[in-house]
């Protein structure tokens, strides 16, 4: 015999829950499940209790761990501290290339005594529980709880998931962008701007999500008076700033201030077609199978992004109150047309996960909707995901 208690049982674990504990565990298993489906192809990874950061390194990992110990370089190649490269014609060398924010906090955690490669792991893994928590928070906690999980699980799984459990900026980045986001949802605008400059001066990418945040809130403010929409976009450009001060840094320390665009270049090379990742170069080492898994993934990506982005503009969520929703889906977009038009130079593969709050702004669709998304992303973050273990992607 059914009662009317076994009825609102039934039902009771597909309302939200919105107290912390519930969002503690919900983070707990978010976490879990996109690291299993990262590690699915790789088995020396698989197991979360077996602790082995190196098979979370890649090549640019290196660089951030001498940064961490040493503070960023910049000088002539052939010059003491900085030998020849392996393209000779390459006048520039250093650590400079790279952004000091992860390595700032590794350096932290160093300082307890633990190994660097150890420390930048800790970090990472640290950070993506953040961010995944903050997205709990701010977009999932008054969701019903099946939707809630499945919305945190394709923000998890975004495509380059895998660079956010690597020794890489990606996490902390995604964890202070989306501390910004939750922060204007609510109106607090120099939380916004300090947690911004935080995400700017970890990864060059989140600078294009700077650029969405500031004109989304614009936009939000469109029907206010003038003064308070200039005000909004002060409170974006704002987030600028710690940039404004690596370069004011770069000039006093090593006489240009565009240090980290000159060897950015060096080492990127030339900059092909913009709009064009540049996959036939890396055919060689991904193989015909390994480029086409980049495309799909482009492709993926861009239709999370775009469709957060139309999801958001269609329902007329434009106001203040429901800055939620449209500035996560037009950072993504801003991250998603910078990536294009740097081409090869954005090093989408791993940049394109910063955009993964685009996914948050989808979080009206409906579950049956919801699953099948997620669950497609997610297999092909398993399968591309393989590509980090052997050391094709850097």
């Amino acid at each position: 015999m059914t009662t009317h208690a076994t009825h609102t049982s039934k039902r009771s674990w597909q309302k939200p829950q919105e107290h912390v504990g519930a969002g503690i565990v919900m983070t707990a298993m978010v976490w879990l499940v996109s690291r299993s489906v990262v590690t699915l192809r790789w088995p020396p990874a698989r197991n979360p209790l077996h602790w082995e950061p190196s098979n979370w390194y890649a090549w640019d990992t290196s660089n951030y761990m001498s940064i961490a110990l040493h503070g960023r370089t910049y000088g002539l190649c052939g010059t003491p501290g900085f030998p020849l490269p392996f393209v000779k014609s390459t006048v520039w060398c250093g650590t400079a290339a790279w952004f000091p924010g992860y390595p700032w906090i590794m350096a932290l955690v160093h300082s307890f005594g633990i190994e660097i490669l150890n420390s930048g792991v800790i970090v990472t893994n640290i950070a993506l529980v953040v961010a995944i928590f903050l997205a709990w928070f701010g977009w999932a906690r008054t969701l019903p709880l099946p939707r809630a999980f499945f919305i945190l699980l394709l923000f998890a799984v975004f495509p380059g998931a895998a660079y956010n459990f690597a020794a890489f900026p990606m996490s902390l980045t995604l964890a202070f962008l989306v501390g910004a986001l939750l922060a204007a949802k609510h109106r607090r605008y120099l939380v916004m701007a300090l947690l911004l400059n935080c995400a700017g001066i970890c990864y060059p990418s989140a600078l294009f999500a700077i650029v969405g945040i500031t004109i989304g809130l614009v936009i939000l403010a469109r029907t206010q008076d003038f003064a308070t929409m200039a005000k909004r976009a002060a409170w974006g450009i704002s987030g600028f700033a710690s940039i404004v001060g690596l370069a004011l840094h770069d000039q006093i320390a090593f006489g240009h201030y565009n240090a980290y665009l000159i060897l950015h270049n060096e080492v990127s090379g030339a900059n092909y077609f913009p709009g064009i990742p540049n996959f036939y170069l890396n055919e060689n080492s991904l193989g015909a199978k390994g480029v086409t898994l980049l495309f799909i993934q482009l492709i993926l990506a861009f239709a999370l992004i775009f469709g957060a982005l139309f999801l958001t503009w269609t329902t007329r969520n434009l106001d203040i109150d429901h800055a939620g929703d449209f500035l996560p889906a037009l950072a993504g977009v801003a991250i998603a047309l910078g990536l294009l038009a740097q081409g090869t130079a954005g090093a989408w593969n791993r940049s394109i996960v910063i955009a993964a709050p685009a996914a948050l702004a989808l979080r009206s669709l409906p579950l049956k909707y919801v699953v099948p998304l997620t669950m497609v992303t997610a297999a092909v973050t398993a399968i591309i995901s393989v590509y980090l273990f052997r050391g094709t992607f850097i």
